[in-house]
């Protein structure tokens, strides 16, 4: 095994610097370690740059990031990746189609992750017409994964577009990506704004089948469901379901139970609440106080 020069080993100790400032957000620092690197009579390489340009993207620092983009030599996959990501910090949507574009000029392809990317950045800037358009294109190269449906759907969800939403979760079963709970939350959420309580309730029993385990945002959608369907009594089995799986529920699981308490026998379903809270009124935080109050004055 060939050994490495003083030279090689002082780049590689400048390289995990700059890659573990990622972890604190630093990015005065990672471009600070970047010019270091110069005085030291060495040229940094793609992977510095690769590293500085995440850096920065996650410390908000986007502009940098595109600046250390086009300083970067010998661009790789990771260099459009972090820079298409840089974008969707910044809400720059165009910038990341352009950059998707010359990915594919330089590399001969995009990559799944930069069109992921890419769709996110779309997304944040409430162009979902882009994020189809992206999401249909990957579709004809059979490249959609988890990822892909998840920051699709988001997109579509946000705009109200709850058909679309329920067909790109749809799809997935032909694209043979896998649903997972983010997946699942988006098209109850998407569901439940539309109205169709019963869909929600269905997914959430899809998600058991799928051994996907529901979470407190699975259970908010759900609870929600039922004030619109007037099924009380499902509202507080889910609490009890949340409170015996020891996902105690939150400040929003409780507030969306709360407003099944004011529909046709609301009182019975107050009573029932209150009993759970006291079953979990040891994990309760303060905040939470007050819907316990709100229950005991439901019962008046």
């Amino acid at each position: 095994m060939e050994e490495l020069s003083l030279d090689e080993l002082h780049l590689i100790s400048c390289n995990k610097a700059i890659s573990a400032c990622g972890k604190s957000k630093d990015w005065e620092l990672a471009l600070h370690l970047l010019g270091s690197v110069g005085t030291l009579q060495l040229m940094p390489d793609t992977f510095s740059y690769n590293s500085a340009i995440s850096v920065c993207a996650k410390g908000l620092a986007w502009p940098w990031s595109i600046c250390l983009f086009e300083e970067t030599p010998q661009r790789d996959v990771i260099s459009f990746n972090a820079a298409i990501h840089a974008c969707k910090q910044g809400k720059n949507w165009q910038l990341a189609l352009r950059l998707l574009e010359q990915m594919s000029e330089e590399l001969g392809e995009c990559s799944v992750n930069g069109q992921n990317a890419c769709i996110s950045a779309c997304h944040v800037a409430n162009q979902w017409q882009y994020c189809l358009l992206l999401f249909w294109e990957m579709m004809l190269k059979r490249q959609p994964n988890t990822a892909t449906h998840s920051a699709a759907m988001s997109a579509c969800q946000s705009e109200g577009q709850w058909q679309m939403v329920f067909l790109l979760f749809d799809l997935m079963s032909s694209t043979k990506a896998k649903r997972d709970a983010v997946v699942f939350n988006v098209a109850m959420y998407a569901c439940k704004h539309a109205g169709h309580w019963q869909t929600v309730l269905g997914l959430l029993q899809m998600m058991r089948d799928s051994q996907v385990r529901p979470n407190r945002v699975s259970y908010s959608s759900a609870i929600a469901a039922t004030e619109q369907g007037g099924r009380w009594d499902l509202a507080t089995s889910f609490l009890n379901i949340m409170r015996l799986e020891g996902d105690w529920p939150n400040e929003i699981n409780w507030g969306a139970a709360l407003k099944v308490t004011k529909a046709p026998l609301g009182l019975r379903c107050s009573c029932e609440m209150k009993g759970i809270m006291r079953t979990t009124q040891e994990s309760l935080i303060p905040s939470h106080s007050f819907l316990w109050v709100r229950v005991c004055d439901w019962q008046r």
